[in-house]
C-alpha cells in the first residue's frame, strides 16, 4: 500500500510502496497547467510523466480534484531535470505501470495530502475510467477516520 514519506523539504517527499518497491515523486509543476510532473520508479525502472488536473463540484457540492495523464514515458520537464524518457512499448507493461502510477497519485493527493482526503476527493481518469483510493482497496482520509 502507498503511504507518503515526508522529508525535511517539499522536494525531496514521495509517495511509496516499499513491499513492491515503488514510489514516485513531484519534480516540478507545469508551468501555466494545472498538473505536475514526476517520476515513477519500480525497482531500477524510472519513468517520467506528466499530468494535468481539474477540480470540480458534483451536483451536490462536493470538491473533487481530477488527474489525468498526459505524456507518459517522455516528459520534456523531467528530460531538463536529469530523467530519461523512457517509452514502453508492450501495452500490457505499459498499463502495470501506469495502475502503479495511478494507484500513487490518488495518494499523492493535490500536493502529498491524498492520504488525508475524504474517498473520492481525488480521482484520476486512466483509459475513460476514473479511480479512487477505493478502487484499490485502500482506506484513508477524514471519511474513514
Amino acid at each position: 500500500m502507498f503511504c507518503i514519506e515526508e522529508a525535511a523539504s517539499a522536494s525531496d517527499s514521495r509517495v511509496v510502496d516499499d513491499e513492491r518497491g515503488v514510489w514516485i515523486q513531484f519534480l516540478a509543476g507545469r508551468g501555466r497547467s494545472s498538473g505536475g510532473v514526476f517520476k515513477l520508479v519500480v525497482g531500477e525502472t524510472v519513468i517520467p510523466f506528466e499530468t494535468d488536473r481539474d477540480f470540480f463540484e458534483d451536483a451536490d457540492g462536493a470538491g473533487h480534484l481530477l488527474t489525468r495523464f498526459v505524456f507518459f514515458g517522455l516528459s520534456p520537464a523531467a528530460n531538463a531535470r536529469g530523467v530519461a524518457p523512457n517509452v514502453i512499448t508492450s501495452l500490457a507493461e505499459r498499463r502495470e505501470y501506469m495502475l502503479l502510477a495511478t494507484e500513487a497519485l490518488l495518494v499523492f493527493g493535490s500536493f502529498y495530502d491524498g492520504d488525508s482526503k475524504p474517498e473520492g476527493w481525488t480521482q484520476v481518469e486512466l483509459d475513460g475510467l476514473i479511480y479512487t483510493l477505493a478502487s484499490f482497496g485502500c482506506e484513508f482520509g477524514s471519511a474513514s477516520n
